[in-house]
């Protein structure tokens, strides 16, 4: 594996996951480091959040750490997808009713570097992102006020994919993402939209 555990990370999640009998799973900081053991950034997640969960990684795979039992009801990672760590926080979250435990620490360490599959093929990594968030609400995991927010992430997502298919030239590839994410989230489109006119405007 590229990434690396923090030297005390397994015996605090034993500890936290022994004191907090209702946490399915518990969840620290992770810094981004490159190919030479640099920090390049920080995944610093907070309390649980439902909506920004759904809008992104959020838990750094380093520092996350599941009891069995929970991991056995919700299923193990799937390996056909380039997404697939972030798939599995969501099916803790919305089919398993796992509560998540944040611990104030550093745990882990997520290496990115030329050889991560999911850093190498943006485009199919946010595909495989509005293909499960469609997924989970086909299948009613997603519900209430969520659903909005859900439908704006797939949005997001499939105009994401798009940028990247459309800068590696693939552009009948990112029509399709475009028309996909209008029909996803009208709201979403023009919001991600005016977002990108801001930023070419401040640039």
């Amino acid at each position: 594996a590229d990434d690396l555990l923090e030297a005390g990370a397994v015996w605090a999640a034993v500890q936290a996951l022994s004191t907090n009998t209702k946490a399915g799973f518990v969840y620290g900081i992770v810094p981004s480091i490159d190919a030479k053991g640099k920090e390049v950034g920080l995944k610093r997640s907070g309390p649980p959040d439902a909506e920004a969960l759904l809008r992104s990684i959020y838990f750094g795979a380093p520092g996350v750490f599941i009891r069995r039992d929970c991991l056995e009801r919700v299923g193990y990672l799937r390996e056909d997808l380039l997404a697939s760590d972030w798939e599995l926080w969501l099916r803790l979250y919305f089919v398993g009713g796992c509560e998540g435990a944040y611990l104030k620490r550093t745990m882990g360490m997520g290496r990115e570097w030329g050889g991560c599959r999911s850093l190498n093929d943006r485009a199919r990594y946010h595909q495989d992102q509005r293909n499960v968030l469609g997924e989970m609400l086909r299948q009613g995991w997603i519900r209430g006020r969520l659903v909005r927010r859900a439908r704006r992430a797939m949005a997001s997502a499939g105009l994401n994919s798009a940028r990247h298919h459309w800068h590696s030239g693939r552009r009948r590839d990112a029509l399709a993402n475009y028309c996909q994410a209008l029909r996803d989230s009208p709201p979403g489109f023009v919001r991600w939209h005016l977002g990108q006119c801001r930023q070419k405007a401040r640039s």
